[in-house]
């Protein structure tokens, strides 16, 4: 997730823009969402970390597009 963040904040500081617009697709909307809220994360590879401040003033729109509200389900031990 930190590479998505840093993408953003790479075509900020490229392009001078003062806002971005994120469009996310399923698990990109559960991304999108994090990235922009920012603060405090836990995952399977990266373990606890942050992702810094909140972007919200640096996005101006974000579109989220049948995403997984949830984040990602696995089903153990089913046949």
């Amino acid at each position: 997730m930190t590479y998505v963040r840093k993408f953003v904040e790479a075509v900020l500081a490229y392009t001078k823009a003062p806002q971005v617009v994120i469009i996310g697709h399923s698990m990109g909307v559960t991304l999108g969402r994090k990235i922009i809220k920012g603060g405090n994360t836990v995952d399977h590879v990266q373990g606890n970390y942050t992702l810094g401040a909140s972007l919200h003033d640096k996005v101006k729109l974000f579109v989220g597009i049948a995403g997984a509200n949830f984040g990602l389900t696995s089903c153990y031990g089913s046949t």
